[in-house]
């Protein structure tokens, strides 16, 4: 009789520590399965927003082109000229870009532009898209624009996640 109390027990040991394991998996599964559902979150507003402001950036770009064409054809001017410079930077800074540079290119014949799109003072946002244009006129008169970056980038400040530590971004 001891013997089958022997088997009994051991059988019995054997079921409970192999529905632990199964508990402490399936635990595991949900912890897991809640991170990515977090993650996808977060990467679904990074995706939404870099769409946000790579829109604002092309609309800018749109406004720009057309404020520096409608000059060049009513003045019959080359808009590598500071003109052109003051100009680009006065809409620019109208339209609300931040960081607004734009200045000739030496020796190459082109205004190089850039701005930055996206709230640099925000303690929200912490995506901005960094836009650099070179401007020129082809030999038929047509405004030519060359991207020469569009970049999306991280802020510099330092950032708190939901549990309240602060890292800074690279």
């Amino acid at each position: 009789m001891t013997r089958r109390n022997s088997r009994t027990g051991s059988a019995s040991a054997l079921i409970i520590l192999v529905l632990t394991v199964l508990v402490l998996l399936g635990v595991l599964s949900l912890v897991t399965v809640a991170a990515d559902r977090r993650l996808a979150g977060k990467r679904a507003d990074w995706i939404q927003t870099y769409y946000q402001l790579d829109a604002e950036a092309v609309e800018i770009q749109a406004q720009l082109a057309n404020e520096i064409k409608d000059k060049a054809e009513a003045d019959q001017t080359d808009i590598i000229s500071e003109e052109f410079v003051v100009l680009a930077r006065q809409k620019l800074e109208q339209i609300g870009a931040q960081e607004v540079q734009a200045e000739i290119a030496e020796g190459e014949g082109v205004l190089e532009i850039s701005y930055i799109v996206g709230d640099t003072a925000s303690e929200q946002s912490t995506q901005l898209l960094e836009v650099k244009l070179a401007v020129s006129m082809a030999e038929e008169g047509k405004l030519l624009i060359d991207k020469l970056k569009w970049q999306q980038r991280q802020s510099e400040r330092p950032q708190t996640d939901e549990t309240g530590v602060i890292w800074i971004p690279d």
